[in-house]
């Protein structure tokens, strides 16, 4: 194992590299991810659905129950509070 000294400290070469080519990789796995996504979300969009809407659902799917009721009750308030506002209600 290789050791470089330097600012008051001793560095272990191998394992630093170690860890970088791991760190490539799996950013290298994410670009991917991202891609195959970009493509998924271009087939929904395709198919006629609302991608936007499909993010919303996914958010919500992954919160409990309660959360969703809590988040959609302030939503609810604010647009009545927008709509007081405005002169809407």
């Amino acid at each position: 194992m290789s050791e470089f000294a330097g600012h008051n400290q001793t560095v272990a070469g191998e394992p630093l590299r170690e860890i970088i080519k791991r760190l490539g990789r799996i950013d290298d796995e994410i670009a991917e991810l991202a891609e195959e996504k970009s493509q998924v979300r271009q087939m929904a969009k395709r198919a006629g659905f609302d991608v936007r809407i499909i993010n919303i659902v996914m958010q919500r799917s992954r919160q409990d129950r309660e959360t969703v009721a809590e988040t959609d009750q302030l939503v609810e308030m604010y647009e009545r509070a927008l709509k007081a506002v405005e002169g809407g209600a």
